[in-house]
Formats: C-alpha cells, structure tokens, sequence
C-alpha cells in the first residue's frame, strides 16, 4: 500500500478521488476542494493530503451547485 507522499500530486489525487465518491465531474470535485480550502482557511495541498490520508472534506462532502 501505497503512502500519500507516494502520490504524484495530491491535489489531482483527491480531485480523483472527490470525482469517485460524489460522482460528480472534475470541476464539482475542484470546486469542493476549492470549498474547503476557503472555509477552513487552509492550503489546497494541506486539505488534499488530508483527504488522501482518510479524511473527510467538511461538510461531507455536499455538491456545491
């Protein structure tokens, strides 16, 4: 099993990711990140990483519309 640190790039790696989980296109799944990273003041690679590493994004992971 694979480490985040492993990833190639975490933030592409949790877009994929969110696109999995929310069945939603690459652009939801950035905006959600994107979401995120603003609501919790935090860098889009921290929230990324965290994703990859089995967190949850805050919200649970709600479709923006």
């Amino acid at each position: 099993m694979s480490e985040v640190g492993d990833v190639g790039d975490p933030v592409d790696a949790a877009v994929s990711l969110i696109m999995v989980q929310n069945r939603c296109s690459r652009d939801q799944a950035m905006a959600l990140l994107n979401l995120a990273a603003r609501a919790t003041d935090t860098r889009l690679h921290t929230i990324a990483t965290d994703i990859l590493s089995g967190a949850e994004l805050p919200g649970g992971g709600v479709r923006p519309e």
